[in-house]
């Protein structure tokens, strides 16, 4: 215990040193700094942005901490989705079983089982799931149209209403120009991509195309480093039966992976009509145990909307801004699973395994009004109202095959279900309604002082009223900005979570949302080629819901106290055209929740589980000539686990990625690159999602050859890819 007390102490110190170095080694002045004509961090601060509050201003003048970046530094990181861009900043905390989670952001400390605690915005129209508020579409988001990702951290309900718990992500699309954008991938385990956008004008209308596919396999190295992640276990004959005989349903560890996107657009005298359509089909991964399920299925989610907005500037200091959309978020029927489990008979545990397909359907209708207000040079307002009726699936739609005995499995006898034998209970949806009705206040004391101010009550149908409040202040002085933040949000339980399962799997239409305060105070520091942002937070989040044998409920607090802390810098190096330098490293003071028994006493406070406290990147970019080349660093602390989880402790790690881009010299905006992600292979393992109860004691079969395996459905560890090569063709005109 003292050994690892130390080696954790050491990691603080290791992270704040780091952080002091660099801030002397590149805020010190210095005669570079002087008369430089190229890119300056200091016009990009001036950039810009709505999204912190609703009301446009300069990117340093926004009052929540906010990471934008822009298309030109995607390009050069080389990232393949927004999952690789987002997981190296900080307070971002991602575990990846690539399966029906595909993936989970903990952000800012804050685990819960299933949905994001964040809005995934696409150019302010929001993308979580309808069914399960998880952001696992960022994966088929196409990234040749995109202008710049705005990441604001800190609650934003008072600006967005619910769900807006621990940040906002806004997607910003390239708008008003022409241009035709691609980008391919060809890789290691089948993995092909394509990702294109294209820009232009017919006649009076502008219009704008935006399309992606991905595919592949999750990489073969992942099975067989954990218990129940084992190949083995899924072409055992006595675990699985006839269904073996089918190698398209069992007996392959080569979970599929296809992220489709398409996005279009028409603009006309402020007019916008706009469509799009994404679907994620991913197989289980590494999210179950092996002898509960075979992992080469196909769980799809399919998201679509139509939207038309309409902007209209009423006199110079006034502007409307209306939106109407309506958009659908399902569980494909097309969704299978295979499982495998134990059932009592006779007083004796029984092995049974089925098929069965899954399907879910849920609709909504938005209408939002919203007007930006310049009441004088310095006073600015938006005002607004939104109004979003959802017709909602409860339980899940399922058909099941008969469950056997793995011996009396005989495939061509088997009946499988069929799509039209899908079905749920009687009265399996729900309609809701909520009421916005918000105000959001920027004033400007002087060139030294802005003040923001905003409130917002939202009027749900199903759980009553919510108001939160949102105050921050903004100071400017030269190069240093200061700003402090409050503000209050809460977290809609999605239908999942209050119908789609049982109440041994976390679900409970008894739930009511989920509050958070957060008090947040920064500091940065920005000159022509250097920016550093320091931010201490405290978050309380209350009403949390805790999953039970029996149930879920609303019991508990949670508490985080942290500090981020990010820089870029762009040194001038005479052999270079180009050099760029950042970092992000997070620290944890205390992350701690209520704990309590299966019989929903209290017995205390216990560490968050599965949340690293320290985290470190580092990266650098140089360019020369037509060669561009990017290397960056991830560090994660060891993460102690949730108390269900028979493995105590994940192992700390570090891995590399390297992107070399060469741009051909005779085809204008055509390049090629070579990708390497784990460029040194290092055996990496996040921590299983929900209760990751599977744990690692090997199983085996009894004296009555039965089996007996993993304690729970969801693994204890999840095996991360090894390194994985791709080739790369980009053009950009």
């Amino acid at each position: 215990m003292t050994r690892t007390r130390q080696r954790r102490g050491f990691a603080r110190s290791r992270g704040a040193l780091f952080c002091v170095v660099v801030w002397l080694t590149t805020a010190w002045p210095s005669q570079a700094d002087q008369g430089i004509e190229d890119l300056s961090l200091e016009e990009l601060m001036r950039v810009r942005v709505a999204t912190a509050s609703g009301i446009e201003s300069r990117l340093d003048e926004a009052p929540a901490t906010l990471i934008v970046i822009d298309r030109h530094q995607i390009a050069q990181r080389g990232v393949s989705d927004l999952s690789e861009l987002l997981a190296d900043l900080p307070g971002m905390d991602f575990v990846r079983p690539f399966g029906a989670t595909y993936l989970k952001n903990y952000w800012r400390g804050f685990r819960n089982n299933i949905g994001a605690p964040y809005l995934l915005l696409l150019d302010g129209v929001v993308l979580n799931h309808l069914y399960f508020n998880s952001a696992d579409v960022m994966m088929a988001i196409p990234l040749s149209s995109i202008e710049r990702v705005e990441v604001v951290y800190g609650p934003a309900s008072s600006v967005y209403g619910p769900n807006a718990f621990m940040g906002v992500i806004q997607i910003v699309t390239r708008r008003g120009e022409d241009y035709a954008t691609a980008r391919g991938e060809l890789g290691e385990h089948s993995r092909t991509g394509f990702d294109g956008a294209a820009s232009g004008s017919v006649g009076p209308w502008r219009w704008s195309l935006a399309a992606r596919r991905v595919e592949g396999i999750l990489d073969p190295s992942t099975a067989n480093r954990t218990t129940y992640t084992q190949e083995a276990l899924l072409q055992d004959r006595r675990l699985w039966g006839g269904f073996l005989d089918d190698s398209t349903i069992a007996g392959r560890f080569e979970s599929p992976e296809r992220f489709t996107g398409i996005d279009l657009r028409l603009e006309r005298d402020g007019l916008e009509v706009a469509a799009h359509g994404f679907q994620t089909m991913t197989g289980y991964g590494v999210e179950y145990a092996l002898d509960q399920s075979q992992n080469d299925a196909r769980w799809i989610r399919d998201s679509a909307a139509v939207h038309a907005r309409y902007t209209r500037e009423w006199t110079p200091r006034v502007t409307s801004i209306s939106l109407a959309r309506y958009r659908t978020s399902d569980v494909d029927d097309g969704s299978t699973f295979v499982e495998g489990f134990v059932v009592d008979v006779a007083g004796e545990p029984e092995r049974r395994i089925d098929f069965s397909r899954w399907r879910a359907s849920n609709h909504s209708l938005l209408v939002h009004q919203d007007f930006k207000i310049d009441w004088s040079d310095r006073l600015a307002l938006s005002v607004g109202t939104s109004y979003e009726r959802k017709s909602l699936q409860k339980a899940y739609e399922v058909a099941f095959g008969p469950s056997l005995p793995p011996e009396q499995v005989v495939l061509n006898q088997y009946p499988f279900p069929d799509r039209k034998d899908i079905a749920g209970p009687g009265d399996n949806r729900t309609q809701t309604s909520d009421f916005g009705l918000y105000v959001q206040s920027q004033w400007r004391q002087n060139e030294h002082h802005t003040y923001h101010l905003g409130l917002r009550r939202d009027d749900n149908s199903a759980y009553g009223s919510e108001v939160t409040l949102r105050a921050g202040y903004v100071g400017s002085w030269g190069p240093w900005i200061a700003k402090v933040l409050y503000g209050e949000a809460f977290q809609e339980p999605n239908p999942r979570v209050l119908y789609g399962g049982w109440r041994g799997s976390g679900s409970d239409p008894e739930l009511a949302p989920e509050r958070s305060r957060t008090a947040e105070a920064s500091l940065s520091y920005t000159r022509h080629r250097v920016r550093h942002h320091l931010s201490l937070y405290s978050v309380e989040n209350h009403d949390t819901i805790n999953n039970f044998f029996d149930g879920a409920a609303n019991l508990g607090d949670r508490s985080v106290f942290g500090m981020d802390y990010h820089f870029e810098a762009l040194p001038e190096i005479e052999a270079l055209d180009e050099l760029r330098l950042w970092g992000y490293y997070t620290h944890l003071f205390e992350a701690e929740e209520e704990h309590y028994s299966p019989d929903r006493h209290l017995l205390g406070s216990v560490d968050i589980g599965d949340i690293a406290r320290d985290q470190l990147t580092l990266g650098i970019t140089a360019q020369r000539l037509a060669w561009t080349s990017t290397v960056s660093a991830h560090w994660v602390d060891h993460r102690a686990t949730v108390a269900s989880n028979p493995v105590r402790s994940i192992p700390s790690y570090t891995t590399a990625n390297l992107y070399l881009r060469y741009r051909l010299p005779f085809a204008h905006g055509l390049a090629v690159g070579l990708k390497a992600t784990n460029l040194f292979d290092e055996e990496i393992f996040h921590p299983g999602v929900r209760e990751a109860s599977a744990g690692e004691a090997p199983g085996g079969f009894d004296s009555r050859g039965q089996w007996v395996g993993a304690a729970g459905f969801y693994n204890s560890l999840l095996p991360q890819p090894g390194r994985q090569l791709s080739f790369v063709v980009t053009f950009d005109r």
